[in-house]
């Protein structure tokens, strides 16, 4: 992370930049790890995958409503009836649509980090926020299709499985290094990132273990 002290300009070495541009590059911090890199742009390229699928698989249920999807495999694994259901449209349109935003914009973000570029804090933040949203958002859909639709969609469990380390790998290294949170916070995030993999499991393992045990169709 670049501090004050080594805040120079690139012709004259040694000379303290001016106020408002100082204080704009503290803002910057440095790029992290190739691997979280690596786990943004492929979560975001699958993620923009499901939803491009899901979108246009809405828009042949919308032309047919008895449409014929690839994922209606059978009576459980049937997308067309989790897009169908009022939990497929939660804000009032289709939730794919959603999602073709939001991962856009994270593959927009990965890309840019392959590249090297640094982003201001106030990006990780509106980042944090957005994972935050979309693990609640994938925890409630999930919930829904398992206890309440009583079907499963295969592009849907893919967002799933995404959004799971996405979001775990990005609010534990933004608590641990990037945002201005309370120490306490951002101990506990420095410890928990050593386990991340182990978190990670752990949400999978919730997820499998409540598709395992639901009676379907009883």
């Amino acid at each position: 992370m670049t501090t004050d002290s080594a805040l120079t300009t690139d012709d004259t070495p040694g000379q303290v930049l001016e106020p408002t541009r100082r204080r704009r590059l503290t803002n910057l911090v440095g790029s992290p790890s190739l691997a979280y890199s690596l786990l943004l742009t492929v979560g975001a390229a699958l993620g923009l995958l499901a939803s491009f699928t899901l979108t246009v698989d809405r828009i042949k249920l919308l032309k047919d409503a008895n449409a014929q999807l690839s994922c209606n495999l059978n009576s459980v694994i049937n997308c067309g009836s989790v897009m169908s259901s009022p939990q497929g449209e939660a804000f009032g349109f289709a939730n794919p649509i959603i999602g073709l935003a939001a991962f856009g914009g994270l593959l927009v973000l990965g890309i840019g980090l392959l590249g090297g570029t640094h982003y201001p804090r106030w990006i990780w933040g509106g980042l944090t926020l957005g994972t935050v949203f979309g693990i609640s958002f994938v925890g409630w859909l999930s919930y829904q299709a398992i206890f309440h639709i009583g079907r499963l969609c295969p592009w849907c469990m893919l967002v799933w499985a995404v959004m799971i380390p996405v979001f775990i790998a990005t609010a534990l290294y933004t608590l641990a290094e990037v945002l201005p949170v309370p120490a306490g916070v951002r101990r506990v995030a420095t410890f928990l990132r050593q386990w991340q993999a182990l978190c990670m499991l752990l949400l999978y393992a919730i997820i499998a273990t409540a598709i395992a045990t639901n009676n379907w169709g009883g």
